[in-house]
């Protein structure tokens, strides 16, 4: 070996013995992998599972090397399971890589499965292998194939097959391929449901914890990259109906034809179809307008953000060419009467595939006003005041050509001598008259059938738009009589499209319903009732279409997971604004001067008004709890890293100690009175367990009782507390013995503990508390509420006044709204005479069904 090879193959070891060293930290000890040696060889425990037939599934753990192959691997795990599995000939083995998302692949002969496995830990993924047996199901292909031999090992004479022969060979041929292949997905298929992730079956220490902090790391070794520069969510709503926005990371220059790239690879499109996409800004103006502006391939997304602030909150999009049409009717407000009736009557463009045929979804529909419509790719005709349709794509000019509208006649009109237009198939030069029902090319891409009249089509559209308006984007919680008023109208639209087998409209709306949402949450987010109200319905709407046999199935994944994101996104801004008034109450409760009772008054206050509010908009008893988790841990997180300051150090003595216990004492009354009491002691443990430390007797008799109580204050704090200790006049001076001792029972009980959840030793507490927000599955209203909710008939007589919606009662209904729900007995019977719930909303106006 030259000095080259020498050189390199100490390099490739460094990087094995580092790989493996992260994968050594994130796993079970009994899977820990031994170095690498000069040959680059290392070992290491693998798990494998087995299932013979009608058997359960089995699992040993071998010790593999990683130049061992899977020929050799499959051989070991024969004779492991089942030893007397090597004396037969029949059936093959093979072994297959499986994750929990399905995902599964049949390993080659030459693999090395301690490779393969190794890679997961590169990629953050889990996986399992699974030993599969061949079952011969064509014994007649294996007898056909047997061929006669001779004592001298010579193939003996045999006749030729005939034809017939022949074709029955490759059928049971490939009937016993498609045999395999389906007993290996069954299998592979039922390998997590078998066995689900346990203590015992995982490799990895820590799954949750490990796969955060590995995602953090690598998140921010990018942005070091980047160096200037951030993430950003690309929405890809027409590119995906399962995943609504990626996020990527960019540098402040990153350009847009570069996000589009990145944003198509990581939907799986393939980057080299880029050409066909482009990028939409999309801003909400005051007025509530939304503007749209196609950017250039040499603007960039992150500088717009950095120069524009969160002016109009923009947001991106990729988009396909020419896909996108815009309404040129305004989308600042929801039209009336009048405004409806005269949009039925005016023609319209609807888009169409290049066969004729309408595509598949809601079709695109462009509304062609009175006077002149221009047409073209013309950046300025994206202004939503520009009478105008943007189309991009090859062989569309800037200005291609004009529509206009005159005494009830349309008629197109080329822009430039040689723009591509054709009507009917017939190319034009000039002016032509669009006549119903005829077809208009525009380039050699887009392909539209011209309407005279928009009837039910436009009506459907204006007036759905009208009623999420209404229920979303136009309430006022405080003149609610009914404060989830939203949520019972969204579930009334989704059981009528139910009742009219329109689900995929359904979907649609409950789409378009999550979109405003999220909308509205962001418009609101320093609002503390409209954040309560919402977090409190999509919360409820969420269950509704979850539970609901009907809606539950053609809703999941989305529209559900947008609502949970909406869920999530008012709790988190309904934190953040209540944790902002919390902070102001802080102060006095750490005032020397006051008395106890006036010194907690402000903040018991603030959490008076947290409790009314939630209570007032009848939010779910587990998000209160999650909420007040919240504030909870602010308090306690002000007052610890107070005390352990340098302005905190002062009062480090018993006598404070048992004053700041006391204001502690009336937060914890309060808490029990309203329920909250497991809550406020969780959260509030470290900075009790403080003061109990300062309040204490500190001698060496005692150190058993006061060690009992630390299961929060790690060694760093613990010294610290003592360190800054001022010894009062009534107590002893502090042994050394026992400051010592004291340490090492936190170092024991503490410390240990934050080590194996990979959680650092700091002095100072965490500002945010770090926990999965969690969407509950129970506690709802639509559990106990019976017949209709006092104040939802006024909110639907509301409806009905702008003529989207009228409540109507259901005479045979029990009473209840869970009557469709998965868990009730009526609907899992098919239904019955009260099989209804006791209202439904008639919507007044008629989907049109895609």
């Amino acid at each position: 070996m030259d000095a080259d090879e020498v050189k390199e193959n100490a390099a490739i070891r460094v990087q094995l013995t580092k790989l493996i060293e992260d994968w050594n930290a994130n796993r079970l000890d009994l899977f820990a992998l031994s170095e690498p040696n000069e040959e680059l060889e290392f070992h290491g425990v693998m798990r494998f599972y087995f299932q013979e037939s009608g058997q359960r599934m089995a699992t040993k753990c071998i010790r593999v090397s990683s130049t061992a192959t899977t020929r050799a691997v499959i051989e070991a795990l024969i004779e492991k399971f089942h030893a007397d599995l090597r004396l037969l000939s029949t059936p093959n083995y093979s072994l297959w890589e499986v994750h929990e998302n399905g995902e599964k692949r049949k390993l080659l002969p030459d693999e090395k499965p301690l490779l393969v496995q190794l890679n997961w830990h590169k990629d953050d993924r889990e996986g399992r292998f699974l030993l599969q047996g061949e079952r011969d199901l064509a014994g007649a292909v294996d007898h056909l194939l047997q061929l006669p031999i001779d004592g001298d090992n010579n193939v003996a004479m045999k006749r030729k097959l005939s034809k017939r022969e022949k074709r029955e060979l490759k059928k049971l041929e490939r009937q016993k391929q498609l045999a395999q292949a389906r007993e290996a997905e069954d299998v592979t298929d039922l390998l997590y449901v078998e066995v689900p992730n346990t203590n015992f079956t995982r490799t990895i220490s820590n799954p949750e914890v490990v796969m955060k902090k590995r995602r953090e790391r690598k998140l921010e070794q990018k942005l070091k990259e980047l160096g200037e520069g951030g993430s950003l969510k690309i929405y890809g709503e027409e590119l995906s109906e399962t995943k609504p926005y990626v996020t990527l990371l960019l540098a402040l220059r990153d350009r847009a034809d570069k996000v589009i790239r990145e944003t198509l690879e990581k939907y799986g499109l393939g980057r080299h179809s880029a050409n066909k996409f482009c990028l939409v800004e999309v801003r909400t103006l005051p007025d509530g307008q939304i503007e749209e502006r196609v950017l250039d391939k040499d603007d960039c997304p992150l500088l717009i953000l950095a120069r524009e602030g969160s002016n109009g909150d923009p947001t991106f999009h990729v988009r396909l060419r020419g896909s996108r049409i815009l309404s040129t009717a305004s989308k600042s407000h929801a039209p009336s009467e009048h405004e409806v009736q005269a949009v039925e009557t005016l023609p319209y463009l609807l888009e169409i595939n290049p066969d004729g045929s309408e595509p598949a979804g809601a079709s695109r529909v462009f509304v062609i006003r009175p006077n002149v419509t221009e047409i073209g790719c013309d950046r300025n005709f994206n202004n939503p005041n520009a009478q105008a349709l943007c189309l991009y794509g090859p062989f569309v000019l800037p200005r291609h050509c004009v529509i206009a509208l005159m005494d009830g006649v349309a008629t197109l009109t080329p822009c430039e001598v040689g723009a591509e237009i054709s009507v009917d198939a017939r190319p034009i030069s000039e002016t032509a008259i669009l006549r119903d029902g005829c077809l208009v090319c525009i380039g050699r891409t887009h392909l539209f059938r011209f309407h005279e009249k928009g009837g039910e089509l436009i009506s459907a559209v204006v007036a759905a738009e009208d009623l999420l308006n209404a229920v979303i984007r136009s309430v006022d919680p405080t003149k609610l009589g009914f404060k989830l008023a939203s949520a019972y109208t969204l579930y009334m639209c989704s059981r009528y499209c139910v009742s009219r087998e329109l689900s995929s409209t359904m979907c649609k709306l409950l789409s378009k319903a999550a979109e405003m949402m999220l909308i509205t949450i962001q418009d609101n987010r320093y609002n503390a009732s409209m954040l309560a109200y919402w977090m409190s319905n999509a919360a409820e709407t969420l269950n509704f279409i979850k539970l609901d046999v009907d809606v539950s199935s053609k809703t999941s994944p989305e529209p559900q997971e947008s609502i949970a994101d909406a869920v999530q996104k008012a709790f988190d801004h309904l934190a953040a604004c209540l944790k902002r008034d919390l902070h102001a109450a802080m102060p006095p409760l750490l005032d020397p001067q006051a008395s106890d009772a006036v010194a907690v008054e402000p903040c018991r206050h603030i959490l008076n008004c947290v409790m009314n509010l939630l209570r007032l908009s009848r939010v779910n008893a587990a998000l209160t709890i999650q909420l007040f988790s919240q504030l909870f841990h602010y308090i306690n997180m002000y007052l610890f890293n107070w005390l352990v300051s340098r302005e905190g150090a002062t009062y480090c003595r018993q006598s404070w100690g048992k004053r700041l216990k006391a204001r502690l004492s009336h937060l914890l009354n309060w808490a029990e009175q309203q329920g909250l009491e497991l809550a406020a002691e969780c959260r509030l443990e470290r900075v009790l367990q403080a003061v109990h430390l300062l309040e204490a007797t500190k001698t060496l008799n005692h150190l058993d009782a006061i060690g009992a109580h630390l299961t929060k204050l790690n060694s760093i704090q613990v010294a610290h507390l003592l360190e800054c200790y001022s010894v009062e006049s009534n107590e002893e001076l502090i042994d050394r013995q026992f400051v010592e001792l004291l340490i090492q029972i936190a170092e024991r009980q503490v410390d240990q503990v934050l080590k194996n959840d990979f959680q650092p030793l700091q002095l100072e507490e965490e500002i945010d508390l770090l926990l999965p927000f969690l969407i509950p599955d129970d506690g709802y209203s639509s559990e106990m509420m019976r017949g209709v909710p006092a104040g939802l008939q006024e909110y639907a007589d509301g409806l009905f006044q702008q003529g989207v919606g009228k409540l109507v009662m259901q005479p045979t209904s029990s009473g209840s709204w869970s009557v469709h729900f998965v868990n009730n007995s009526i609907a899992a019977a098919g239904g019955g005479s009260d099989s209804e719930t006791v209202v439904s909303l008639y919507l007044m106006f008629r989907f049109v069904s895609s």
